[in-house]
Order: C-alpha cells, then structure tokens, then sequence
C-alpha cells in the first residue's frame, strides 16, 4: 500500500443543492433541523460531545442509500492510535472493510493507506471523506479551517465504500474481524447528499509576497552568476 498524501492545500466548495445533516451532539444525538437521530451504543452523551469506550459508537438509519453520493465530516478524538481503530463501517457491520486508523495514518481496508502522522492520539482531528457516484472516487481529507490535505483516494469500482446496509456507524468494529475500535470522543457530525467538490487554496497576500521576493533573489543570484561567467571569459 502506497502514501497517498496530496501535498497542495484544498479549499472545501458546497454545492447549494446539498442535503445535509448536522449533528452537534451537545448533551444528545439530535440532527439540528429534525432529522433522524443518532444512536449511542454504550456510550454517552455530554454537553462536550458523545464519548465511548472501545467499540462503543454511534449508528443511524442509512440515510445516504448504495450507490449514492455523499461527504461525511468527523470532528473527534481517538484515545489510542495504534493499529487498526475502526472510524466507519459501511456494510452493517458485516464486512472487515471500511475506514479505519491505521497506526495514525488514514487506512481504507484493505485498498489503499496515506503517510502516518494523520492522526494523533488524544488530540481532536478533523476528518471529511466523500464518494462520488458519477465517478465511484472516494477520497478522505483532514482539514483545518476551510482547507483539506488528501490523505488517500481510490476508484471504488467494487462499491465498498457504499452504504448498502441498513444502518451507518461509526467508531464501533464490524462483527466479522471484530476489536479493532478506540475509546475516544466525538463533537460533531455532518452528513451531506453531494461529493465535495474542492478548489486549489488560494495563498494569502504575505504568503504572495514572500513567494515574489524568493523568486526575485533567484533571479538576482542566476543574473550574478551570468555576470561573473561573463567577465571571466572576457
């Protein structure tokens, strides 16, 4: 399994037509506008967010349906990180395949793996993943503020990444290869109806200006070069 780490920043663009769910999870697992809750499966709701002890997690009715598009952000902290730590389950529970931490990298079992360091134990990440049904691409992002960092993306010509059970979970293992979760806590969901579309991130105003002035020296240092060449072959 390959890195899969972008090394350019991303700009996150919504598409109007979205449907998306929002979970804040202060205190309980209600959707902000009166959507389908979210169930805990032996953890507990605080007003810092849903926290669970290994293989506890959250579930909810499949709302996205197979095949379909969807972007799904994850604000949460895992207490351990190493080997494999179940983030989303997208067969029920049925399968060993899905997304996971693998030993701080971002892992999709068993297709492909980004760089370590993705991921740190006890300190919050923020996770966005989405598959496009037009082009069956499933790509996972960190982000902070408004800007992504690919960490791994696939063609997922074998549906795996396709919510084709009955509920969605997340946090809790499969039943098949079953252990393989992490303690930890979870202060926000949103689940949306479209793939993300991202943009390349547009450097700040100090960032342009450092950029021209290092340009500009090395213009200045090839021109001095020139010039010395020049002078001692006259």
């Amino acid at each position: 399994m390959g890195a899969a780490v972008a090394s350019m920043a991303l700009v996150a663009v919504s598409s109007a037509n979205a449907d998306t769910l929002v979970y804040n999870l202060s205190g309980n697992g209600n959707e902000a506008s009166g959507g389908p809750s979210l169930t805990g499966n032996g953890g507990s709701f605080t007003a810092g967010g849903y926290v669970f002890g290994a293989n506890n997690g959250l579930s909810l009715p499949n709302v996205i349906g197979a095949g379909n598009s969807y972007t799904i952000e994850l604000q949460f902290t895992f207490d351990s990180t190493s080997g494999y730590r179940r983030i989303a389950d997208f067969k029920d529970r049925s399968s060993d395949t899905g997304l996971y931490n693998l030993s701080t990298a971002i892992n999709f079992y068993n297709i492909t793996t980004g760089s370590l360091g993705a991921l740190t134990a006890g300190t919050p990440v923020d996770l966005v993943f989405s598959r496009d049904s037009s082009t069956n691409v499933f790509t996972a992002y960190t982000k902070v503020g408004n800007v992504l960092t690919q960490q791994i993306s696939f063609v997922d010509s074998g549906g795996l990444a396709s919510f084709t059970g009955s509920n969605i979970w997340f946090f809790q293992d499969d039943l098949a290869v079953p252990g393989e979760a992490s303690s930890g806590t979870v202060t926000h969901i949103s689940i949306s109806s479209d793939a993300i579309t991202v943009s390349p991130a547009v450097p700040e105003p100090s960032t342009w200006a450092m950029m021209i002035l290092g340009f500009a020296g090395i213009g200045f240092m090839a021109y001095r070069r020139k010039s010395k060449q020049a002078l001692m072959a006259a």
